[in-house]
């Protein structure tokens, strides 16, 4: 069943905010989400890749830890969902078989399958690829724990130029090995 995220807590002035989910305006602009006590989480503007991480590392999983954000059923999809099953007769060489309709419920099934790509455990990186896998914070608590030179030396040279934080944390750990 999908999940609704009712913020319960005020936030102060702008509500409570999640920085790492981010709405993106159709003028270009990027910007965190704001969210007031007493409504939900916009899950619909949002890219569900960056809820599920934030479910995971972020910022919405620390305030559902925290009691500020509750974690509801969705009511609407529940009906939308309700189906009747009618019972359909078939004859088929004097034969009588009854078969029922099944109806299937298709949820975040794009989310599952994209988060599959990720890695969730630091222990199952054992290549560059594995590294890539990672969440932006887990390949800086990896950089951090890992002790294999050359595994990080390899990652450093696939870093794409905008990484220059993660670069700059490569080169650290280098020099301190």
């Amino acid at each position: 069943m999908a999940k609704r995220f009712k913020i319960i807590t005020y936030g102060g002035l702008d509500g409570v905010k999640f920085p790492d989910l981010l709405v993106k305006y159709s003028s270009g602009y990027v910007l965190p989400l704001h969210v007031k006590e007493g409504q939900y989480v916009p899950l619909e503007i949002l890219d569900p890749l960056d809820v599920k991480k934030s479910l995971i590392v972020g910022s919405l999983g620390h305030y559902i830890e925290t009691g500020a954000v509750k974690v509801e059923d969705d009511e609407l999809l529940k009906e939308e969902l309700k189906v009747e099953v009618k019972k359909v007769d078939v004859i088929n060489k004097d034969e009588k078989i009854q078969i029922e309709p099944t109806v299937e419920k298709i949820e975040f099934q794009q989310i599952q399958a994209e988060s599959e790509k990720f890695l969730t455990n630091l222990s199952d990186v054992k290549e560059v690829n594995d590294f890539f896998k990672l969440s932006y914070f887990q390949k800086l608590k990896f950089i951090k724990e890992c002790n294999d030179k050359i595994l990080l030396q390899s990652v450093m040279s696939k870093v794409p130029p905008d990484g220059k934080q993660l670069l700059n944390n490569l080169q650290l750990k280098l020099s301190q090995i």
